[in-house]
């Protein structure tokens, strides 16, 4: 899924898809196009970059980050640049 389509790994920053009001309608319409990056320009879908960011709400929710559980509301997500070394093969592709 392309949801943040021009996410750049190594500026620093969390980039955010904030999806606004939608109905259930709204966004079953719109996931199959997150496969492709087809949701930019949509008008309630903000794209963000922020090198922190809190999130806020009832104290029982779940905060999920690249599709896995992650904690609880408030959370607070930081950066930490240069934090993670990768091993890139020739073609440029990460060794696993």
């Amino acid at each position: 899924m392309q949801i943040c389509p021009g996410a750049e790994l190594s500026d620093g920053l969390l980039d955010l898809c904030v999806a606004g009001d939608l109905s259930r309608t709204e966004a079953l319409r719109l996931l199959p196009g997150m496969y492709k990056g087809a949701h930019v320009g949509h008008p309630k879908v903000e794209f963000l970059r922020a090198a922190s960011v809190r999130f806020e709400g009832d104290t029982d929710a779940l905060v999920h980050l690249d599709g896995e559980p992650f904690g609880n509301i408030p959370l607070d997500v930081t950066v930490l640049p240069s934090a993670l070394r990768v091993a890139v093969g020739e073609s440029g592709t990460v060794a696993s």
